[in-house]
This record gives C-alpha cells, sequence and structure tokens, in this order.
C-alpha cells in the first residue's frame, strides 16, 4: 500500500493527471475501512465489487492485479502483483 499511497500524494493537486482506484472483491465497506485504518492508511480510494463483476469482465486472476488505463478507457498495461512506486511512473509517460 505503500506506493498507492504515495501516488496518491504525488498527484493530489494534478486535476488533469492520473487517478487511482482500487477495487475490493470480498470484504465490506466496513470491514474495508477498519483494514485500512488499521494499517494506517487514509487516502486511497476504494470501490466495492461484491459481485465481482470487475474479475470476471478484466480476467483478475491473482491479487493484487495492477491495470492502467487511459483517459479513453482502454486498458494499456496490466501486471499481476503488486507495483512499486516508480513502476507507475514508468507507464504513465
Amino acid at each position: 500500500m505503500p506506493a498507492l499511497e504515495e501516488f496518491v500524494a504525488v498527484h493530489a493537486d494534478d486535476d488533469n493527471g492520473p487517478a487511482l482506484l482500487t477495487i475490493n472483491m470480498g470484504e465490506t465497506a466496513e470491514e474495508i475501512s477498519g483494514f485500512l485504518e488499521e494499517i494506517g492508511v487514509q487516502n486511497i480510494p476504494v470501490a466495492l465489487d461484491a459481485n465481482q463483476v470487475v474479475k470476471g469482465d478484466f480476467g483478475v486472476q491473482n491479487l493484487p492485479t495492477t491495470f492502467i488505463v487511459d483517459k479513453d478507457g482502454m486498458v494499456r498495461f496490466m501486471k499481476l502483483g503488486e507495483m512499486r512506486f516508480e513502476e507507475m511512473g514508468l507507464y504513465l509517460q
């Protein structure tokens, strides 16, 4: 989660820059909120996908999976596993 926090912090004031959205496919909003509070994370947006629509639509097999989607909704990059902040920058060029 440190890379996600750093991403949000770096791009917080950039209205035309990249945005971050995390998607949870198993827990309730209360469980997610409690977990994020427990690990000290505050500014990461989380969408709930209880019916696992995103998992099916994007073929997610393992978690975490990172997608970089352009402003037109096209997936430009996908990586299985955790992504470091430095890697994110490479794919946003």
